[in-house]
Order: C-alpha cells, then structure tokens, then sequence
C-alpha cells in the first residue's frame, strides 16, 4: 500500500471513530472495521465489529463485517459462524452469500460454495460479475482434477480450493476489481508460499494497482490540514501513531469549537 493510499484510508478511519464515538449504535463501524482490515490492523477490525454488533444484535451486515475480519485473521469457524448469523437475519443477504461463498472455496468445498453463489445470483440477477463468479466455480467444480491412487481425501481438499480459487480471482482481474483478486492470491500464498504461479499473479495485480493514480482531490478531502507531510507510514506502529494524532487533533478542535459556542451564549 501507498503512502497516498494509507492516509487516505486514515482519513476514514478517523472520521468513522468520530462517528461511532458520538454515536455507539451508528451503523460506521461496518466501513470502520473494513478500513482497518485493509491497513492490516485485524485485531481492531475485530474488535469494532463486535462492539458494533453487540449495541446492534440485529444488523446482518455487522455479522458480515465481523466474518470478514475473522477471515483474514485466520479464524475460519467463527467467519463461518458469522456469516451464518447475518444469513439468519436476512437469508437474502447478497454480501453474506458471497463471503461465505469465498469461505468455502478457499476450503475446497466448491459445491457448497456454487450453491450460494447460486442463492445470490437469483437475488440480484441483473449482476454480472457475480454471475460470471458463479459460472466460473461451477464449471472448475465440475471438472475432473487427476488425484494419484495414494492421495487421501485431505490431500484432495487441499489442492482443489487453490484452482478454484485461483480462477475466482483471475476473474477479479479480468473484470478490473484488483483489490478482490490482490487479496484472494495472498491467502493462496499464505496456504501455498512454494507456489511460483500464484507469486507470480500478485506482483502483476500489486503492480496494477501501483500505477493506479490516486486523484488529489480524493487525498486532501481525506486527509485533515493538520497532518505532517513528513510523517512517513512504513509500518503498522506508524499507522497507529498518526491516526492517535489526528483523534487528539480533532478532539482539540470540538473542545475549541464547544468553548467559543459557550462563550457567546
């Protein structure tokens, strides 16, 4: 991730604390959550999630935010569990179909994973892109893949939820959602670090989306006038540190603001 990137994203991330500050049943705490997963932090995803579906019990996309999170952590049964949740509250739910869909490609469990995408296409049929997901896992699940005479059924599971979804992510590609397909090769290469192809296929999409040009406007509507230029965000500690800055900048400024409002009083 960019410098440009990050602050933009810090940007957001400040503005949504303020939100779920003021507000603790504000529903800011699902693109909260998403915005710290994509700076890396999963522990505070996490935890906003589930302080955002505790004060909001009945709110699917907080269960889909929270599954998300626990995906990327690594903490598949409670993602599963999660998202079942969201799907208890609206069966329908679009968002909840397609990640435990993911959730299941990534286990290898490509049947199950057609089913849902199947549920979600009937939902929004007009979409093409998840139609085009649905048609490629069904036609990767469907094709026969040579497995040895001493191959047990472990090892089947484990080299069939790589092609699949390897093929869900050269589909990300072709239809230009870069993040989707960055992000699905890295969990491949967590499970497959050996694998030359899949390397190969993130530095292309890392490399797409480098040269992506990130327009100013966006940054400096982002980012608050008090940020130091200087400050370089190379790591995840530096990341916390100006995001900390920019909360205690915003508080100064409320406190200020409040003081000159009761002085005219």
């Amino acid at each position: 991730m960019t410098k440009e990137e990050a602050t933009k994203l810090l940007g957001k991330i400040a503005g949504y604390l303020e939100i779920v500050q003021k507000d603790p049943h504000s529903t800011s705490f699902v693109p909260l959550s998403d915005a710290y997963c994509s700076l890396g932090m999963l522990e505070e995803a996490l935890s906003v999630a589930r302080q955002g579906i505790e004060a909001l019990p009945f709110f699917g996309p907080g269960y889909v935010v929270l599954g998300r999170a626990q995906m990327q952590y690594g903490e598949l049964d409670n993602a599963e569990r999660s998202f079942q949740k969201a799907l208890d509250i609206d069966p329908q739910s679009v968002a909840a179909l397609k990640n435990m869909a993911k959730l299941y490609v990534f286990r290898g469990e490509r049947e199950q994973a057609c089913g849902l995408l199947a549920r979600a296409v009937d939902s929004t049929p007009e979409d093409p892109v998840l139609a085009n997901l649905h048609k490629s896992l069904l036609t990767a699940a469907n094709a026969p893949e040579p497995v040895s005479a001493t191959a047990s059924c472990s090892d089947t599971s484990e080299h069939t939820a790589p092609f699949a979804t390897a093929t869900v992510a050269d589909l990300y590609v072709r239809q230009g959602h870069l993040e989707q397909a960055r992000d699905i090769y890295r969990q491949l290469l967590q499970a497959q670090p050996d694998d030359v192809s899949l390397e190969q296929r993130l530095t292309h999409v890392e490399t797409l989306l480098a040269e992506q040009p990130v327009p100013e406007s966006a940054i400096e509507s982002a980012a608050p006038d008090f940020v130091d230029e200087s400050f370089h965000v190379d790591s995840r500690s530096d990341v916390v540190a100006l995001l900390h800055r920019w909360l205690q900048a915003i508080q100064v400024r409320r406190e200020h603001v409040q003081k000159h409002s009761a002085g005219h009083c």
